[in-house]
């Protein structure tokens, strides 16, 4: 008796398992490949391939833009404290 209900006990989490990964599978392999892009080993390929590993998304400037007004000349500080 004992033996079937650690066997029931190991196929329920099982069971759960496999459900979370069908459910959150693509968000859990993200977080891990996001958590690990940023190790120095990754660097390189992360800085290179970073749409391959990241979502992206275009955003098109909206209708109403701004304009910094331009200066020619202007003098700037030599330095901040």
């Amino acid at each position: 008796m004992r033996k079937k209900k650690r066997l029931w006990i190991v196929v329920v989490v099982i069971a759960i398992v496999m459900v979370i990964g069908l459910v959150f599978g693509t968000n859990i392999k993200m977080l891990y490949i996001s958590l690990n892009s940023f190790k120095d080993e990754n660097l390189a390929h992360t800085l290179q391939h970073t749409i391959e590993i990241q979502t992206t998304k275009k955003i098109s400037k909206g209708k109403d833009t701004f304009q910094f007004q331009k200066e020619d000349n202007i003098k700037l500080a030599d330095g901040f404290t």
